[in-house]
């Protein structure tokens, strides 16, 4: 939680450097271009580090991570290219390795200027916050939550099938023909919390979800959330959280 704190604090550093409202301020881009993913920076959970015999074994520039192991991109020059269109191109970027356990919502980041439309995952959505006047409300919005992969664009209505939550033991995005996405894909994860020694291979979607993450928050806050909770979080603009999980047969907060 310590480690979320100082990501938070930093990136509201950012956020303050510029006198507007806006969420996608240069201070934001040079922020993210030089803390994102860096140890020093607080982006590795102890229960989560970085495993380097993954990168060893691996021939991909990156990856997801896992409940006990950190996400990773070997070449961060591509985050710049992706994501910031308003960056110079000859802007340096170091280093290039980046591990981390958390990710962002990216609901706060993704604008015209920052995350621009590209096709696949950074479409821009409707459901973006864009400026700090969209936050109707900053104590329930989630900015960093624990996470196996660097980002994710929740969608509290999705439901998964007869299955995992995608995150607890495997990595598995939208579309996967065997585990349906649960609309928090990569940040339903028991990685802390009240949760099994070891996790199943089964678990049915009307049975409550054990466990929980650490969660930053726009107002600066840090607190474990249960993952069942998280359905109840103000994940996008004009947010309309259902309560409880979709599918969830039985649950009191």
């Amino acid at each position: 939680m310590s480690n979320e704190r100082q990501i938070t604090l930093s990136y509201r550093l950012a956020l303050d450097e510029d006198p507007g409202d806006r969420l996608d301020e240069p201070a934001v881009a040079d922020w993210f271009l030089d803390t994102f993913g860096q140890k020093e920076h607080g982006w590795i959970c102890p229960s989560a580090p970085f495993k380097a015999e993954r990168v060893r074994a691996s021939r991909r520039v990156a990856d997801h991570g896992y409940i006990d192991s950190a996400w990773w991109n070997s070449d961060s020059e591509l985050l710049r290219v992706w994501i910031f269109s308003g960056v110079p191109s000859d802007r340096a970027v170091q280093p290039k390795f980046r591990a981390g356990s958390y990710g962002l919502n990216l609901y706060l980041f993704q604008t015209d200027r920052h995350f621009a439309s590209r096709g696949g995952s950074f479409n821009i959505a409707s459901g973006n916050f864009k400026s700090e006047a969209r936050i109707q409300w900053p104590v329930m919005t989630p900015v960093f939550p624990e996470s196996t992969f660097w980002f994710d664009r929740p969608d509290p209505s999705w439901t998964w099938g007869d299955g995992n939550p995608p995150t607890w033991v495997y990595v598995i995005g939208r579309g996967d023909p065997v585990l349906v996405n649960s609309g928090l894909s990569f940040f339903a994860l028991a990685r802390h919390g009240n949760r099994p020694g070891r996790i199943p291979d089964h678990w049915a979607p009307g049975q409550r979800l054990p466990g929980a993450i650490n969660v930053a928050f726009f107002d600066g806050h840090v607190e474990q959330v249960q993952l069942e909770r998280l359905w109840q979080l103000y994940w996008y603009y004009d947010c309309q959280p259902p309560g409880k999980r979709p599918g969830l047969k039985r649950w009191t907060p």
